[in-house]
């Protein structure tokens, strides 16, 4: 199962005309990038007047967009989270590394370094805790951390470490980062996301299965 790094926010609407899979040209029948820029309180007006058809990923590591995709269980929404790439000036359209369809809700997402460096110990924790072993079980993990947060981490990238080192209790593990995360989701569907983290831990713990001849 994926997780995102990112809370949403209140600001919320419709994709109403797509190009392809990866670019939202309209949401609410108004040109993307304007309905997004009014979202993040003009994060890109300077940039749009600067540069043309600009790569947006570093900016937009502050304002993803997200998706609801079920519910945690807490009865919560879970989302997806979508990371913008480019801006197209003369469109207002936004290029997206997940795909989006025409009459989707989508969502501003908002989040702080401190969320995503504190976000794969959070979440190797929540798989111990869910899975029913203890910690003193725990033999080692492969852990999954998306390379635009790595980037968005930037230096603290070592503190991210500690802590998920912390959280396993020192097993051993390895980790990639990696643009874009395929996974599970509440809803029981399998999705390409972005700006995501996962951790497969593995135990000591033996499960005995029981066949049955019928």
């Amino acid at each position: 199962q994926l997780f995102t790094g990112y809370n949403a926010t209140g600001k919320k609407g419709v994709v109403t005309q797509m190009e392809g899979t990866r670019k939202i040209c309209t949401i609410d029948d108004r040109p993307a990038i304007e309905v997004y820029n009014e979202w993040t309180g003009g994060h890109y007006s300077e940039l749009m007047e600067t540069k043309e058809n600009p790569n947006i990923l570093a900016e937009s590591s502050l304002y993803p967009l997200g998706q609801v995709c079920g519910q945690d269980e807490d009865g919560e929404p879970f989302y997806r989270s979508i990371h913008p790439s480019q801006i197209w000036t003369k469109t207002g359209a936004v290029q997206v590394f997940s795909d989006v369809k025409e009459g989707e809700s989508i969502v501003m997402m908002s989040g702080t370094k401190e969320n995503v460096v504190n976000r794969i110990a959070g979440v190797a924790s929540h798989i111990v805790r869910t899975s029913g072993f203890s910690l003193q079980e725990v033999r080692g993990s492969l852990v999954i951390f998306c390379a635009g947060a790595m980037m968005f981490a930037g230096d603290s990238i070592g503190i991210a470490a500690q802590k998920l080192n912390t959280a396993l209790g020192g097993t051993p593990y390895m980790g990639m980062h990696t643009f874009g995360e395929q996974g599970m989701f509440p809803d029981g569907l399998s999705r390409h996301g972005n700006l995501m983290f996962s951790a497969l831990v593995v135990s000591s713990r033996r499960r005995i299965m029981k066949v049955l001849n019928v």
